[in-house]
């Protein structure tokens, strides 16, 4: 330890930011006053927390491949269709690829509970039979109107009741309010495509794990403390996926839930 504490400030803070939690900061800020005083100054905090929790993910991927997911979502079963799996009616090419290539992870996420463990029923039904009618579910046409749908979508996973539709032109993500009827069941976009989808709920997942558990067992003075750095850590979080992808930015519905579970972790 005396040698540890001969090391310049630069080096203490590097060696804070290899940590793999913020509980392990915490525990070696106990160590010493000097090691205490540089976790508790709101300066450095900062920096040893984005070094902690956040740098450790970036840059975030254009396109994650197997091995980002299988590190970031641990599954032990992807949705990987082939082309004669996919239904005919999604036309978007890069989304046919990305599926046919590398897939999505059937999980349930422990920490943000999105839930997409559905897809292991994918493989053994016609895909149509998944087709939704857009136009019907977000209230673009009459109740009335019996015409055959044009335009589908395809869920891919779930946050309670919040839907997760692929746009099957577009590949973009759409979010089905299943609580909501007609336009109001129209909560606007998730994300810009399917990879970035997985990105962003893949980022969010290792960063709160990284972050710890909130103890029950914290008196109110550590418990306010405590709590007041995992927000700053949402918020850095937070700005870093909306420049990713503008689509997690302030006022959406579907990124607002995921952190407010996560802050709730």
């Amino acid at each position: 330890m005396s040698r540890l504490l001969e090391l310049p400030v630069e080096v203490l803070l590097i060696v804070y930011g290899s940590l793999e939690t913020i509980k392990d900061a915490g525990r070696l800020s106990q160590c010493c006053r000097k090691l205490y005083r540089l976790f508790n100054d709101p300066k450095t905090q900062q920096r040893i927390l984005m070094s902690i929790v956040i740098d450790n993910n970036l840059p975030l991927p254009k396109s994650p491949d197997t091995a980002w997911l299988r590190a970031h979502f641990a599954p032990d079963w992807f949705w990987k269709p082939t082309e004669s799996q996919l239904p005919n009616n999604l036309v978007h090419t890069k989304t046919r690829e990305f599926l046919t290539t590398t897939g999505i992870p059937a999980v349930i996420c422990p920490i943000n509970e999105w839930n997409s463990s559905f897809l292991k029923d994918n493989g053994n039904v016609d895909a149509e039979l998944y087709a939704w009618d857009a136009d019907s579910i977000f209230g673009r046409r009459w109740a009335d109107d019996d015409s055959p749908p044009v335009n589908f979508c395809y869920c891919i996973g779930q946050l309670n009741d919040a839907m997760a539709m692929l746009d099957a032109e577009n590949g973009m993500i759409l979010h089905f309010d299943q609580g909501g009827y007609g336009e109001s069941a129209d909560r606007g976009i998730i994300a810009d495509s399917v990879p970035s989808l997985l990105v962003l709920l893949g980022t969010v997942e290792v960063t709160v794990a990284r972050m710890g558990k909130m103890s029950s067992n914290l008196n109110c003075v550590a418990f306010d403390k405590y709590n007041d750095m995992r927000l700053f850590v949402l918020a850095a979080l937070r700005e870093i996926m909306s420049e990713y992808d503008d689509c997690a930015e302030e006022g959406s519905v579907f990124w607002n839930a995921i952190f407010d579970t996560c802050v709730e972790y």
